[in-house]
């Protein structure tokens, strides 16, 4: 903590103090907007994939899935599949398969997903098929 209060010192203005989850931390001022506007939207997509630190290390898992499909996304022998969040929790799983330069993802959403919301996950699919350089197909699978 000594040094911590002394990078808050360093940034001064740079940082601002924000309370989540009614703890106590700082954020970057320039990243203020886009955490208002972005993460505390209950609408905004992720594509994680297998073993993404989200999903890792809670003993209590009900904050991200629910109890239904526990078993679709901690899978036997400590497998964790791929997940779609919506909000901050777990809506569907999701695969691939690559052939050549286009990349077929498929998602397997635990309920009915809006028009709104799977148009999202196409284009988080799109970024994803950017960074790989493939073109990105995206089904759902119901």
């Amino acid at each position: 903590m000594k040094d911590a209060s002394s990078i808050r010192d360093q940034l001064g203005d740079e940082v601002i103090e924000v309370s989540i989850e009614g703890e106590p931390g700082l954020l970057l001022y320039e990243d203020l907007e886009w955490v208002q506007t972005e993460v505390s939207d209950d609408q905004t997509v992720c594509l994680l994939p297998s073993f993404d630190p989200y999903m890792l290390g809670h003993f209590d898992k009900k904050h991200l899935v629910d109890q239904a499909h526990y078993k679709e996304v901690y899978r036997k022998a400590g497998w964790l599949s791929p997940v779609v969040l919506l909000g901050g929790r777990v809506v569907g799983t999701w695969s691939y398969k690559r052939h050549g330069s286009q990349l077929s993802l498929t998602v397997m959403p635990f309920d009915s997903l809006s028009r709104v919301v799977r148009n999202k996950i196409k284009e988080k699919a799109a970024d994803l098929g950017r960074f790989l350089e493939v073109t990105c197909v995206v089904t759902f699978s119901e």
